[in-house]
C-alpha cells in the first residue's frame, strides 16, 4: 500500500523499486490522495503498464485515510506499507515474506536503510530477544514506531478493525502498531535491510505548526497513555514516556521555527503542552527553560543546533564534491 500525495519528484523510483520485487506475486495499491501535481497521472501511467497495479484516486484526507483506503481494497493475505518517497531493494519482500512464513509469525520488523543530508547509515530499531512489552519498548524508540518496513497479517487488521486514527497528524502510526501488537501471538525481526528511507524529501515539521497540529497531540497522548497501560505499562512509565515525547516535540519545534515567539505562545495555548511545561519543575533540559522562561538560554540553545545542522549539511556536501 503506497499514500500519494504530491510525490512527483520520487514516485516513479519507488514504484520502479516494487515491479521487479522478487516475489511477485503481489498487488500494488496505489492511493492518490488528491494530488495536485503529475502523481496521480503517473499513477494511471504505471497502472496501463502492470497488471498488479491499482490506482485509486481520493479527496485529500492525509496519509491515515489514505492508508485506510489502501486496507479496505487490499485483497493479498499480507500488507506492507511504503511512502512514496521512499524505494526498496528487490529482495525487500521475498525477505519479509520467507520470515513470516517459516517462523510462523503474525508481524515482521526489518532495518532499513536511512539517507538524509547527514549521509547514509543502515539501521534497526528491533531486537531478538524480549516479550511484548520489548517489542513495545523497540517501537517507542528511534523509527520503530512507522508502518513501512514491516509485514502485518491482513486478517488480523481487519477483523479486529486495526486501522490509522484520522483524528491524528503526527506519530499516527505509533497508535496503528500499538493495536496491532496487542491482536498477535508471535513475531520476528529480519536482519534485512531492504527499505531506503527518504529524509532528503523532508521539509521538516514546521510546516505543520498550527493549532490543528499541536492539538492532534492531545488526541495522540490519551490514546498513546490507554494502549500502553493495555500494554502492561505502569502509570509512572508512561507519564516519562509521554514528558520524554513532549520534550522532544518542543525541541524539533524550537529549532524548526523562524518565530520562538509564535511557538511559545502556540504551546501554552495547548492544554497538553501547559501542564507539562508547568510541571516539570526538577527536570532539566529545553521544557525546563521554557518553565522559567530562560530565553537567552533558549535562543543560544537553538542558533548552536541549526549551526551544527548547518555545519554538518556543508561538510556532507563538501564530502561529496571531493568524490
Amino acid at each position: 500500500i503506497v499514500p500519494v500525495f504530491k510525490s512527483e519528484l520520487f514516485l516513479k523510483r519507488c514504484i520502479e523499486s516494487l515491479r521487479p520485487q522478487k516475489y511477485k506475486n503481489i498487488e500494488i495499491l496505489l492511493i492518490d490522495d488528491g494530488s495536485e501535481d503529475s502523481s496521480g497521472m503517473i499513477c494511471d501511467e504505471y497502472e496501463k503498464k502492470d497488471k498488479r497495479i491499482r490506482v485509486i484516486h481520493k479527496k485529500n484526507g492525509g496519509p491515515s485515510e489514505a492508508r485506510n483506503v489502501g486496507i479496505e481494497n487490499s485483497k493479498g493475505v499480507f500488507i506492507t506499507f511504503v511512502d512514496a518517497d521512499d524505494y526498496v531493494y528487490s529482495d525487500f519482500l521475498i525477505d519479509l515474506y520467507s520470515d513470516i512464513k517459516e517462523k510462523e509469525s503474525d508481524l515482521v520488523c526489518s532495518g532499513y536503510i536511512d539517507i538524509s543530508n547527514y549521509g547514509r547509515y543502515a539501521c534497526t530499531d528491533f531486537y531478538r530477544q524480549g516479550n511484548r512489552k520489548k517489542i513495545v519498548s523497540d517501537l517507542l524508540q528511534g523509527t520503530g514506531g512507522v508502518p513501512w518496513g514491516k509485514l502485518y497479517k491482513t486478517s488480523i487488521i481487519k477483523e479486529n478493525n486495526i486501522r490509522f486514527d484520522t483524528r491524528v497528524i503526527m506519530s499516527e502510526d505509533l497508535l496503528f502498531l500499538l493495536d496491532y501488537i496487542y491482536y498477535i501471538k508471535t513475531y520476528t525481526y529480519s536482519d534485512g535491510k531492504y527499505y531506503v528511507y527518504n529524509r532528503l524529501s523532508d521539509d521538516g515539521i514546521s510546516r505543520n505548526i498550527d493549532s490543528k497540529y499541536l492539538r492532534s497531540f492531545e488526541v495522540f497522548f490519551e490514546e498513546l497513555n490507554t494502549k500502553l497501560l493495555r500494554a502492561g505499562y505502569l502509570k509512572s512509565e508512561i507519564d516519562k514516556i509521554i514528558y520524554k515525547r513532549i520534550e522532544n516535540i518542543i525541541d524539533e519545534l524550537l529549532i524548526s521555527s523562524d518565530n520562538l515567539e509564535e511557538v511559545f505562545i502556540s504551546l501554552y495555548d495547548i492544554p497538553i503542552f501547559k501542564s507539562v511545561i508547568e510541571n516539570s519543575k526538577g527536570n532539566t533540559g529545553i521544557v525546563e527553560w521554557v518553565r522559567e522562561k530562560k530565553w537567552c538560554k533558549i535562543y543560544v540553545y537553538v542558533k548552536c543546533k541549526k549551526i551544527k545542522k548547518y555545519i554538518s549539511i556543508k561538510i556532507k556536501k563538501s564530502n561529496e564534491g571531493r568524490k
